[in-house]
């Protein structure tokens, strides 16, 4: 019988960030703005973003999108719809598509990896109350 190796001990997960208390103030409808600070990826693996935010106003909705940046060239995925939709009508939780509260992406080292958000109306603020990024 041949047994498992054990992970090698570079790829335990790592956290990368923690960012609390984000907003940003959204003065043209549908256009995404930077919110926080961007994350530097130190090695090869999969980030996985967990993200609880709300909007400013109980009549909108907020989207939360993102940005790679690698070498010269920057993917956003701000082009096509948002990775999350999130609404202050009865829960200020951000609802992802797939997975409540949290996305994957994978990544490169020496990518940088920047959170984006907007709102389907102007002069309405996103907040994300806790922002956790963990490479895997």
């Amino acid at each position: 019988m041949t047994s498992l190796n054990q992970p090698v001990s570079s790829y335990a997960p790592q956290l990368l960030s923690h960012q609390t208390g984000l907003s940003v103030a959204v003065s043209t409808a549908n256009t995404f703005y930077n919110i926080g600070t961007a994350i530097s990826i130190p090695r090869n693996g999969i980030v996985k973003v967990s993200i609880i935010g709300y909007v400013s106003s109980a009549n909108s909705d907020g989207f939360i999108g993102f940005s790679i940046t690698r070498g010269s060239n920057t993917y956003s995925s701000n082009s096509g719809s948002p990775i999350a939709t999130f609404s202050n009508g009865t829960s200020n939780f951000i609802i992802l598509a797939n997975n409540d509260f949290a996305f994957e992406i994978a990544v490169l080292s020496g990518d940088s990896l920047q959170i984006t958000a907007s709102e389907n109306t102007a002069g309405i603020t996103v907040y994300i109350t806790d922002l956790v990024v963990v490479l895997q």
